[in-house]
């Protein structure tokens, strides 16, 4: 019986002070996760955690996978001796992420087969004033109608404090606002307080990209500023993909394609029989049918012919539709047809 006990606990022993094994991976962090704890929004929180080989077989070749460009990260050892110990330091921007937010960064290495560790990463942007969402976005508009949106500056009951709107300036642009007190539609977020701000266009944006933004001011002492940016897309009834296509640089007697899908902006538009035609003659057009994320879709064509001559592609192809006041929509075409040397 005294011989099994000792038997028993010599195994005991053994398994407390093995080495890790040989097939596990062995890097490893000073902890899983790394919590920035309570962090504010269009801040930057910096972090150094430890790593150590924790294996019996040396390191070689760490480096560093993030997973958004929010946040950098580098390491002070690419290899590491068995017991040796390196750190990543780790610098996040938080942007206008709001709430909890979590990111994964991992180190890619080798210790005799290729390896990866992952440090999990988490803020709490909890913190002084908070933009939801982070930039005030109309969308696509419709060229001719007057968008209007909303955005809400808070704070987090029991963390942030409590603060009044002064003013909010648009700069000029034709653009009226109110404000009205903050209430969450979901009990579970109801810590959250603050005041929504309406954003209304009193005259209709013209086409093209709109950005620009509006300067909020509150009664926190800490933030008395908030920018909040805004931004649309305004459009026609025929809705393009792009109106610029980049074909780059063709080889003379070799071809090149390029595609831009289009469609009605809404569903009660119609676009009748539609062609396209380059203005110069040069480049190759057609209209097809294709399948995209939203279903069936309607491709432009542009291809650069083998005869193309030598030099600038710069064109501009017709898109024909029969959309009263918007029969012809214009999409600009970039390259360069170059003669091929040597061999």
């Amino acid at each position: 019986m005294r011989t099994a006990s000792l038997l028993l606990a010599v195994c005991l022993m053994g398994l407390l002070v093995a080495p890790v094994h040989a097939d596990a991976p062995s890097l490893q962090f000073a902890e899983e996760e790394h919590d920035f704890g309570i962090c504010e929004q269009n801040k930057e929180y910096a972090a150094e955690v430890a790593y150590r080989n924790a294996g019996s077989q040396p390191i070689t070749g760490i480096r560093v996978r993030t997973d958004c460009g929010c946040y950098a990260a580098s390491i002070s050892k690419t290899d590491l001796k068995p017991g040796e110990e390196g750190a990543i330091s780790i610098r996040f921007r938080t942007l206008t992420f709001s709430g909890t937010v979590e990111k994964k960064v991992r180190l890619v290495y080798d210790d005799g087969k290729p390896r990866k560790a992952t440090l999990k990463l988490k803020l709490n942007i909890f913190g002084g004033v908070v933009l939801e969402p982070g930039r005030l976005h109309f969308g696509e508009v419709l060229k001719g109608r007057k968008p209007a949106e909303a955005v809400s500056v808070l704070w987090y009951e029991g963390v942030g404090r409590p603060f009044e709107i002064r003013s909010v300036d648009v700069a000029g642009e034709p653009i009226k606002t109110r404000h009205e007190p903050f209430t969450h539609p979901d009990p579970k977020r109801a810590r959250w307080k603050g005041w929504k701000i309406h954003f209304e266009f009193t005259e209709p944006p013209t086409r093209g990209v709109y950005s620009r933004r509006a300067v909020v001011m509150t009664t926190n002492k800490d933030t008395p500023r908030v920018i909040v940016p805004m931004t649309a897309h305004i459009v026609g009834k025929v809705w393009v993909q792009t109106h610029r296509v980049h074909l780059g640089l063709v080889a003379q007697g070799q071809t090149k394609t390029a595609h831009v899908t289009f469609r009605p902006f809404e569903p009660a538009i119609k676009l009748g029989t539609v062609t396209a035609k380059s203005r110069k003659g040069v480049l190759q057009t057609s209209i097809e049918k294709g399948f995209g994320s939203r279903g069936p879709t309607t491709r432009l064509r542009v291809t650069v012919p083998p005869n193309a001559p030598e030099g600038l592609l710069d064109d501009v192809v017709e898109l024909r539709t029969q959309v009263p006041g918007e029969e012809i929509t214009e999409i600009e075409v970039r390259g360069r047809v170059f003669k091929k040397t040597g061999p």
